[in-house]
């Protein structure tokens, strides 16, 4: 019985061998295919695995830790309440663009559509109130 995939010379037969990583799981028709692959500037055993932390959270937790909606608003009305209402000094208004940096960084990571458009709004008015206010 012939393997499901096997690996075949250049005159088309079917290899005798299958040189195989313990690594990465991956097998070579040839040994020196096997040894270059693992002589590679970044081999396989070096790449990083990230299974570990999908494993640690569930898909709501993870939209959870990326989807803060709410608290993104609230702290955006913050901003703008502190830039509109209170006289700040010229040190408070550089924390305050400082603090709407970060939170449009954060925006960027939203993946509901409907959030991400309401919230780049928002701070691109509030971003419009400091140019008109500077």
């Amino acid at each position: 019985m012939e393997p499901i995939n096997p690996h075949r010379t250049t005159g088309g037969n079917i290899c005798q061998y299958e040189y195989y990583c313990g690594h990465c799981g991956r097998t070579f028709g040839q040994k020196h295919k096997l040894t270059s692959h693992l002589a590679r500037k970044t081999p396989c055993y070096e790449k990083r695995d990230l299974s570990w932390m999908k494993l640690q959270y569930n898909k709501n937790e993870i939209n959870k830790l990326l989807d803060h909606f709410e608290e993104l608003i609230k702290e955006i009305e913050t901003l703008s309440h502190k830039w509109n209402n209170e006289q700040p000094t010229l040190e408070e208004k550089n924390v305050i663009k400082d603090k709407l940096r970060f939170l449009q960084n954060r925006a960027n990571w939203i993946k509901n559509s409907e959030h991400k458009t309401h919230i780049t709004t928002a701070i691109d008015t509030l971003w419009q109130q400091m140019l008109q206010t500077v």
